[in-house]
């Protein structure tokens, strides 16, 4: 991909459209809604400008206000977009069939991922039949340096440039076994970039299992992470490998197949 141009020399560049989506983006995370004075907080603009966003993002329906507090949330308005590109994306639309088929013969998490800046984006995440999450829909992110699919999007990149990586984020412990140290993160994306496959153990959430397998591109580029997450009560580390990354190795095969 060609660099961008600097935004001040982009004559194309509209700054106020990018105010207005700093506006939308601020209610990422889990808050159900937001006053004024948080929007200001989240998105730097100034108490004038911030008014007049919010006035035009509820005008045009994407932003609601519930008057008797007087903060603001996500309209319904906002799925439209969303739903236009699970329809019609390539890759949502060739890869779901498999992951509901892999899920029946799994009976557990399945989700497909793609890199996102510092973070791996799930296009599909399917629950398990036994368990549900509800944060667990599409869209929601997981960082790169401690996740199965992120450390697969990161084995393909040299080690300075992980390294480079590792020390500009944060690396915060989610659970006690969260790896942080960037010399054993780097060590565990070494052993992802010999095996081809990532394995991490309770490193976001106690009791997971998580196993990313490469999806690959009409060029032999990784395009997504397919991702297999197991109860660590059920499943242990070894059986993972022996058991359930073949059947999601030859899933993910099938689905390279298609480009």
């Amino acid at each position: 991909m060609e660099p961008q141009p600097n935004k001040k020399e982009d004559r194309l560049f509209v700054a106020s459209i990018e105010k207005a989506f700093q506006v939308l983006e601020a209610f990422r995370g889990d808050r159900r809604d937001l006053g004024l004075t948080d929007i200001m907080s989240r998105t730097s603009l100034g108490k004038s400008a911030t008014q007049r966003y919010i006035h035009t993002l509820e005008r045009l329906e994407y932003l609601q206000k519930d008057e008797s507090t007087r903060r603001y949330k996500l309209s319904k308005k906002i799925l439209e977009p969303a739903n236009s590109f699970l329809r019609t994306n390539p890759l949502v639309t060739t890869t779901t069939p498999y992951l509901v088929d892999l899920r029946s013969k799994l009976n557990a998490r399945i989700g497909l991922a793609c890199e996102h800046g510092t973070q791996a984006m799930y296009l599909l995440p399917l629950q398990s039949n036994n368990v549900a999450f509800r944060t667990a829909q599409p869209g929601f992110t997981v960082p790169l340096f401690c996740s199965a699919a992120g450390r697969l999007f990161l084995s393909i990149k040299s080690d300075e440039k992980i390294r480079l990586f590792l020390e500009s984020i944060e690396r915060p412990k989610y659970t006690p076994k969260t790896i942080t140290d960037i010399e054993q993160i780097l060590s565990e994306i070494q052993t992802t970039r010999v095996k081809g496959f990532s394995v991490t153990e309770e490193e976001l959430r106690l009791g997971d299992v998580n196993l990313a397998v490469p999806v690959f591109g009409s060029l032999g580029e990784l395009i997504a992470s397919l991702v297999v997450v197991c109860n660590r009560h059920e499943w242990s580390r070894e059986r993972v490998i022996d058991e359930v990354y073949p059947l999601v190795s030859a899933t993910a095969q099938s689905i390279s197949t298609q480009y």
